[in-house]
């Protein structure tokens, strides 16, 4: 039996309830048989990347952002993703971003990642001296707009 589980969950790569439907137990059942034999759990989450059921091609959008999975990169996060406007700014300086800068959109539309729509920051700091100097602007026009009328 241990070693039909071995070839089912580690060769086949079956998950769980798909190797309980080869060998008629429920999930349950495979998974105690799994601790009984010794037979090693993948981690949470079970198949990676493409083997996963939830595989959306490897690109997936985050607070309005899109971000793609590159693992090697050198700005990835934690699981490998990295935003596209930051992909894009990278290839028209021809380099990597330092770590800590910020990509920035001119139109705020996050998704909109047009290389005349994007700009990038050394760091958060120069980014918002960025916003605020566009809140004193629109402040002023405002004023000069309610002057002038």
């Amino acid at each position: 039996m241990k070693e039909l589980l071995e070839f089912l969950y580690h060769q086949e790569e079956l998950i769980q309830e798909e190797v309980g439907e080869i060998i008629g137990i429920s999930q349950g059942g495979v998974s105690y048989l799994m601790r009984k034999f010794s037979v090693e759990a993948r981690p949470a989450g079970g198949r990676l990347g493409s083997h996963n059921k939830n595989w959306k091609g490897g690109t997936q959008i985050d607070h309005g952002y899109i971000f793609h999975l590159i693992p090697g990169h050198s700005n990835a996060d934690r699981h490998g993703y990295v935003g596209e406007a930051q992909l894009i700014v990278e290839s028209i300086i021809g380099d990597y971003l330092p770590d800590g800068s910020v990509t920035h959109h001119f139109n705020k539309d996050k998704k909109d990642n047009r290389p005349e729509n994007l700009m990038y920051f050394s760091s958060q700091s120069p980014h918002m001296e960025h916003h605020e100097k566009l809140k004193r602007l629109k402040r002023e026009d405002i004023k000069w707009t309610r002057e002038s009328t």
